[in-house]
């Protein structure tokens, strides 16, 4: 299967908060797009994050990808590139440092807006689990 950059089909989410409704991609390649789309949320700004796959307590590694944007008529839907790195910040929201994005599983977070990483925890809408791929390398014709 060759992936490319661009967006990929949206498939349904379940890691919602009560009566809310999401969409969410499965895959995506570095320097892709991502789109998330939710209903049925809460009024209020939303930020769209891609996280580290293994957080601790004191150190979360990563980057917003879109917003603030507010949600309208119980709707939000933002989309975003994924970086080739994400921004470390320690449990008092100091940065620490950068990392780079490799191939794997990371989450994506959907949230009301707060803080350095863009995410209120108690306001998540959607936690959701992507496979990050490499760009595929080009072939040369020789």
């Amino acid at each position: 299967m060759r992936w490319r950059s661009g967006v990929v089909a949206l498939i349904s989410a379940c890691a919602c908060a009560a009566g809310a409704s999401a969409d969410a991609l499965t895959q995506a390649t570095i320097g892709g797009t991502v789109t998330v789309s939710a209903g049925l949320v809460s009024p209020g700004p939303y930020t769209l994050s891609l996280v580290e796959p293994h957080p601790t307590k004191a150190t979360t590694c990563a980057a917003k990808l879109a917003g603030p944007k507010r949600a309208v008529k119980g709707h939000i839907k933002l989309t975003g590139t994924v970086p080739t790195s994400l921004r470390c910040y320690s449990s008092d929201g100091t940065l620490l440092t950068r990392i780079k994005i490799t191939p794997g599983t990371y989450s994506l977070f959907l949230c009301q807006a707060d803080g350095p990483t863009g995410c209120n925890g108690s306001k998540t809408v959607i936690k959701h689990q992507i496979v990050i791929h490499a760009v595929p390398k080009r072939k040369t014709t020789g």
